[in-house]
């Protein structure tokens, strides 16, 4: 179900931005930069602006939690803890986020909720919403220095959103296995499915 215009956007943006004032004050600046973000890649790609907005602006909910806490709290949800997160419950927080909106926050629109859930390492099958949010955060002007995501954010800039993550997934890759670190098998999907074109 998506929002209608009755308002129930601004409802769950209200929500959503109670929560968000009791995150650490460098975590809100970086949601800050990125919903700036979300606004000029919205126009580029013809997303929905406002639904990117909030989905930006509850990615991050659950990232400042340590690494017990994003355990605890996905088994309290129900959500599932495999082999992977088990070893990197970092990669928690955006599910940990989609089902806070599902919950507490109300959201009843399933792409906002994916957007959220994936934007750590993005899925086959999302759309323009979910890429939009997800480049957003990765090209927040502090992460610029970051491998590889100037030429990402140059080609998110230049309308190219499957290039632009195709080219983060590739990066993080290579990071990753140069530094020894297990590989998110989500990333390796979505280079599949945008190598197929």
């Amino acid at each position: 179900m998506t929002p209608d215009d009755t308002g129930e956007l601004a409802i769950w943006l209200e929500r959503v931005e109670q929560k968000l004032a009791s995150l650490p004050e460098g975590l809100r600046a970086h949601v800050a930069r990125a919903r700036t973000v979300g606004v000029e890649l919205s126009k580029l790609f013809d997303a929905p602006a406002a639904r990117v907005d909030l989905a930006i602006a509850a990615h991050d909910l659950f990232r400042a939690l340590s690494d017990d806490e994003w355990l605890e709290e996905s088994r309290r949800r129900g959500l599932p803890v495999d082999e992977f997160t088990a070893v990197e419950p970092i990669q928690l927080h955006g599910p940990l986020a989609a089902s806070w909106m599902a919950g507490e926050g109300g959201v009843t629109d399933g792409e906002i909720m994916d957007a959220v859930k994936f934007h750590t390492t993005f899925a086959p099958g999302l759309g323009i919403l979910a890429a939009t949010v997800f480049l957003a955060d990765k090209i927040d002007p502090e992460k610029l220095g970051r491998p590889g995501v100037k030429e990402v954010a140059r080609l998110a800039r230049s309308g190219e959103w499957r290039a632009a993550i195709l080219a983060h997934q590739q990066a993080v890759v290579r990071w990753l296995e140069e530094n020894q670190h297990t590989v998110h098998p989500g990333y390796i999907e979505v280079i599949a499915e945008l190598e197929r074109g």
